[in-house]
């Protein structure tokens, strides 16, 4: 089921606050593929590729190491998000909303199964 268009809202209210925040702390360079107006991995791509291209045409020595965090926030505990954000001095209001958001995180499963619906007892996040 899809979330409720209030709390889609509230998170997107949230989320925009978190990143104006951010730009103000002048968000370092290394994590500008989380930058709102950013392609993400695209940008960080082309910006290692002319970095390369820089260094092969001026016959330099380059290192580069990448590390793909594939889905990151889905494996690392609620809490670090929440310690994070809080580190980072986002407002106490919105880290406690987060912190009571995430503690009522639950999905429930529906099995069909000869035209017949289960639902499941919620499975808490």
């Amino acid at each position: 089921m899809c979330l409720t268009t209030m709390y889609k809202t509230l998170t997107g209210i949230i989320s925009r606050r978190i990143s104006t925040h951010l730009e103000e702390q002048n968000l370092p360079a290394e994590q500008e593929g989380c930058h709102p107006e950013s392609k993400g991995c695209k940008d960080q791509l082309m910006i290692s590729k002319a970095i390369y291209e820089v260094c092969k045409r001026g016959n330099r020595n380059l290192s580069v190491a990448w590390i793909d965090y594939q889905k990151a926030f889905d494996r690392i505990p609620h809490s670090w998000i929440q310690k994070s954000i809080q580190l980072v001095g986002v407002n106490g209001t919105i880290v406690r909303f987060c912190k009571l958001s995430m503690e009522k995180w639950n999905t429930r499963l529906h099995l069909t199964a000869k035209q017949e619906v289960m639902q499941l007892q919620p499975i808490h996040i």
